[in-house]
């Protein structure tokens, strides 16, 4: 314990900091106005504080600084503070020191002109510069399908290439999903659209809403409300299938999912084939109704055509799943000691030999370790086929948490906070990192409250 000209003040002012920036991280995480310290945190504590404490308590919670100035100036300390504990850039996955994957925020910055791929990597660059991050240690970058990203000739995984040709871009697997999803026939198509106008209507009427409520309720309907849907947010229009998408976890994860309904496409069109619409149990009853006895074959057209053209574009839009020796690759990652030898490369095939062999291993990988913990933990003395796999599994598979990112900037920047830089409050609220507030408050003299 560090002692002042006066051992228990400097001990007292210490923890008073401490509180500060405890306080001002959950301001920050909330993504509130920085007034709300002074304006409404610090009077609630100073009202519980006396009524339960006493008076005496309430002069110690007066001393917590708490406004508007300090609120901003703490949290760029502590969004500095968190920045220099981290490896890469924007949203990274990368092994820490534990051994360890991680997901952590990495990179915020507004760009001040255009938005081309060159922008963009000049950015990255010298942010790689600055912090002393090579390109070689890049495995992979995950992106929506923007031109910006993916353009053969200037987009950034053209360009980041040039800076390491080993680097694996992938196309947001959501992203790809909703494009595939796209692929309606023109009669199923009209009625979506018809559909998502009429819900709209709706929702974007307080008066309409309640009305449809009213009616529902009248007709014993079991439900009552309606999602919103939109024609810009795919994320609204693909509820049940991006839901099991979103979210963080490594891309094989995603791939079984992904596998498992390009599985069930075949399913039902080999059931609508024969008249069996048991996976769609709203067009079961209506095929079973006598009224529309007349248009059941048009619909089965219709149902077909869709399912074949949806079936055909997931084979367009993930091709990555019929090549061959990247298939052998993820079956050894998934798990290697059930490939065969010769399904994985040459250069690769006497390491897994190896480690087939290795009882110890084998015996952990049988208990139940997941997949990351053992090729993170387990596998290090198989440092080739390790790297191999780690390259895999560190990667992104979606951008969910840039859309995440973009829905908490949306909060942060409103339009009563227009003129506010939100990179360190957004850095501070999305981070899974702590700042190291014990070091903060070593750093800096003890101010009273202001």
């Amino acid at each position: 314990m560090k002692l002042g000209t006066s051992g228990s003040r400097f001990e007292a002012n210490e923890k008073v900091l401490s509180a500060s920036f405890k306080i001002l991280q959950l301001i920050a995480k909330s993504k509130k106005s920085h007034t709300i310290g002074e304006n409404l945190l610090k009077p609630c504590l100073l009202t519980a504080v006396e009524e339960i404490l006493g008076a005496e308590a309430k002069k110690k919670i007066q001393e917590i600084p708490l406004s508007n100035n300090t609120v901003k100036d703490r949290i760029d300390k502590m969004s500095f503070d968190i920045e220099e504990q981290l490896l890469l850039l924007v949203f990274v996955r990368f092994l820490d020191n534990n051994n360890l994957i991680k997901e952590e925020l990495l990179l915020l910055q507004e760009l001040s002109t255009t938005s081309k791929g060159s922008d963009i990597l000049k950015i990255i660059n010298d942010y790689f510069e600055k912090h002393d991050i090579m390109w070689e240690k890049l495995a992979g970058f995950c992106t929506d399908g923007a031109p910006a990203m993916l353009g053969s000739r200037s987009g950034l995984a053209t360009l980041v290439k040039e800076k390491n040709r080993k680097v694996l871009t992938t196309h947001c697997i959501i992203h790809r999903q909703a494009l595939v999803s796209k692929t309606l026939p023109e009669e199923l198509q009209y009625t979506l659209k018809q559909a998502i106008k009429l819900v709209n209507i709706i929702k974007t009427s307080a008066l309409n809403t309640r009305i449809f409520k009213k009616i529902c309720s009248d007709l014993d309907s079991e439900y009552e409300t309606l999602l919103f849907h939109t024609e810009v947010r795919w994320l609204s229009k693909e509820g049940s299938g991006n839901n099991k998408l979103e979210g963080s976890a490594n891309i094989s994860i995603f791939e079984d999912k992904l596998r498992a309904f390009m599985c069930k496409i075949d399913l039902w069109i080999s059931k609508v084939e024969m008249n069996n619409y048991s996976a769609f149990q709203t067009l079961k009853s209506l095929v079973d109704n006598e009224k529309y006895a007349d248009l059941v074959n048009e619909v089965q057209q219709n149902v077909l055509q869709h399912l074949k053209k949806l079936k055909n574009e997931f084979n367009r839009y993930f091709p990555e799943y019929n090549d061959l020796e990247t298939n052998g690759i993820r079956s050894m990652i998934r798990n290697p000691f059930i490939i065969k030898i010769n399904e994985v490369p040459d250069n690769n095939q006497e390491d897994l030999i190896e480690l087939q062999n290795d009882r110890n291993c084998k015996d952990t990988f049988e208990s139940g370790m997941n997949i990351e913990e053992f090729w993170c933990k387990k596998a290090i003395t198989y440092p080739k086929l390790r790297e191999i796999a780690l390259r895999y599994l560190v990667m992104f598979s979606t951008t969910y948490l840039c859309e995440q990112g973009f829905s908490g900037l949306l909060y942060i920047k409103n339009k009563q906070r227009n003129l506010l830089d939100p990179a360190k409050d957004l850095r501070v609220a999305l981070s899974s990192i702590n700042p190291r507030i014990s070091l903060l408050v070593n750093e800096m003299q003890a101010q009273k409250s202001h």
